[in-house]
């Protein structure tokens, strides 16, 4: 069967970090693109990271990244240092190579695009009906887009999001 089209949305943090992994390992799936939102991490860190997980897979199978929200719609941005660690992937940017390089270096992505919202809205243009948008994090992008062309946004084929708290 073909694999199911998605586009993630993510803060990467350790748990997102693992569930990137577990996607672009998946013949389950084809990531259209990989979207960053701040909430574990501020959104640059969160796209550094995206692009450090990216870093473990050869280039064809890196998807494009656009950096998305920097900050909650409303509140005042809350990350999880204390949780995930100061770079949000649990000190791993600190760990070096018996040469002093990086273990776990960033890469580039094939295109670094600076507003996921734009980049969520084309990608549904372009295949609609067709995509899942996963939420791994707060869901800014998904309001803003939301916001932006809501007859767009309700083109997706589903949503699925890891949330919820008490």
């Amino acid at each position: 069967h073909m694999p199911r089209r998605v586009i993630i949305d993510t803060d990467p943090g350790v748990d997102d970090a693992l569930a990137l992994i577990l996607a672009l390992q998946s013949p389950e799936l084809y990531i259209d693109a990989i979207t960053t939102v701040s909430g574990n991490v501020d959104v640059e860190l969160a796209t550094q990271n995206t692009l450090t997980v990216l870093g473990l897979f050869p280039p064809e199978r890196r998807p494009p990244v656009a950096r998305g929200a920097n900050r909650p719609l409303v509140r005042v941005l809350d990350t999880a240092a204390h949780v995930h660690g100061d770079d949000g992937l649990g000190g791993v940017s600190r760990m070096l190579t018996a040469a002093g390089q990086p273990c776990y270096p960033a890469v580039g992505a094939p295109q670094l695009m600076q507003d996921a919202v734009v980049c969520i809205l084309d990608l549904i243009r372009h295949a609609p009906g067709e995509l899942t948008l996963v939420a791994l994090g707060p869901l800014t992008n998904l309001a803003l887009a939301w916001r932006r062309d809501a007859h767009t946004f309700h083109q997706l084929a589903e949503v699925v999001i890891m949330g919820g708290a008490v």
